[in-house]
């Protein structure tokens, strides 16, 4: 089954095979590094999107996942919270950043 996960970049897709609950993920979810989220888009909120279709995936049965990048992993649903928490960490630090006056650039 192919998913269509837009968020690492607009044509991602990853892979189920769902008779031996196997995940071929690409580069969306990776389980040791965060996935880049790149800005390839100004009309979408390219990251509420990665997010988004990272959290479909639990929805799935999954067994092992086969990752772009690194060795295969059978904890998903971990690692998609990591992620979740990172980003959430990350966006909450941006904007703790720019609410406050200084001489910083992003």
């Amino acid at each position: 089954m192919v998913i269509e996960t837009p968020g690492h970049s607009p044509g991602h897709c990853c892979l189920y095979e769902p008779n031996k609950r196997i995940l071929f993920s690409g580069d969306h979810l990776l389980r040791e590094i965060t996935p880049n989220v790149s800005l390839w888009s100004e009309e979408v909120d390219v990251l509420n999107l990665y997010l988004t279709n990272l959290k479909r995936f639990t929805e799935l049965e999954v067994k092992v996942v086969l990752p772009g990048h690194g060795d295969p992993f059978s904890e998903f649903e971990k690692r998609i919270y990591e992620l979740e928490r990172h980003h959430a960490e990350r966006c909450d630090e941006i904007l703790n950043l720019v609410k406050k006056p200084s001489s910083y650039s992003l």
